[in-house]
């Protein structure tokens, strides 16, 4: 999932409308999700975390993906794949786990 993904999930999961709107609900004072969308910035881990748990979707892939995001924004291919990889096999051990 991309960034914006995750920021729409979570408002739509939250039942908010707009970016601000999960911004505060997020704790953040400031215009954090205008950033992010624009990719002046990106969430801290913890940042990503509530996120991902506030859209309901899995908080150890979200830290995987912005892991992915940072790699691909910084066009290091070789991390790119690790993260790939890695996400992959987390998603097949939380399948076995279910």
């Amino acid at each position: 999932m991309t960034l914006d993904e995750y920021i729409d999930a979570a408002k739509s999961a939250q039942s908010l409308h707009f970016d601000r709107e999960l911004d505060r609900f997020l704790g953040y004072k400031g215009t954090a999700c205008s950033f992010w969308r624009s990719k002046k910035s990106r969430p801290s881990a913890e940042g990503m975390v509530a996120l991902a748990e506030a859209a309901g979707l899995d908080p150890h892939v979200a830290i995987i993906e912005l892991g992915l995001i940072t790699a691909e924004q910084n066009h290091n291919e070789h991390m790119v794949i690790i993260y790939q990889d890695l996400k992959e096999k987390v998603k097949a051990a939380s399948q076995l786990a279910a």
